[in-house]
């Protein structure tokens, strides 16, 4: 009687995504692949990387931001947009930000981060040209300085603040007054998000 032998198969496993790895292994596997001139591969690998940091930082940085303003709830981000912050792109000017809205639907408001934007050098020259514009106050945090656009007959606010000449903070609000706005997005949250994006650390 002959045995048949069946070969052993190894046991199924589920395939980590990128923003799940360890940034210290891909790091490591990253720099062993510029070892071996691996150049392909090392740039792959720090593609991960990029996607584990991008993920950290958006957590770090809504960590950071206002809680809902009184008679307000914050508005659940769509899969979509969580998506695209975790591919990396978080990096280099997408926005990480967080949505509020009154109940009644009348009130809205959206501050937004955007890390390492390319738009600040368009807002850079917007700045200097907002003293000649009756619809635009120059609003200072500190040595950050940004413009605050009234639209819609005053309905309608836009903040825009440079911050260390490449991070861009914003907020859009409808329904809020001037003082509304500005005590959201006010200067204690600004020092939070610098400690952060400086350090790493967000104090408070």
């Amino acid at each position: 009687m002959s045995l048949l032998l069946v070969p052993a198969l190894a046991a199924q496993t589920i395939e980590k995504k990128a923003e799940d790895q360890s940034y210290g292994d891909v790091a490591a596997a990253a720099d062993q692949a510029f070892k071996a001139k691996n150049y392909a591969g090392c740039i792959e690998h720090l593609r991960v990387a990029i996607k584990v940091a991008a993920k950290e930082l958006r957590k770090a940085v809504l960590a950071a931001m206002p809680e809902a303003p009184e008679g307000m709830d914050e508005v659940p981000q769509k899969a979509a947009a969580v998506a695209g912050l975790m591919d990396g792109s978080a990096l280099i000017g997408i926005p990480i930000e967080k949505q509020f809205r009154a109940k009644n639907g009348q009130r809205r408001l959206t501050v937004q981060v955007h890390v390492n934007s390319n738009m600040v050098k368009m807002l850079e020259m917007g700045l200097n040209m907002a003293a000649m514009d009756p619809k635009v106050d120059v609003v200072n945090y500190g040595p950050h300085r940004g413009m605050l656009k009234k639209n819609s007959g005053g309905k309608r606010l836009e903040l825009q603040v440079i911050l260390d000449g490449k991070h861009l903070l914003s907020g859009n609000a409808t329904g809020f007054g001037v003082e509304e706005l500005l005590a959201v997005v006010d200067q204690a949250f600004v020092d939070r998000l610098m400690a952060l994006l400086r350090s790493g650390k967000s104090d408070g």
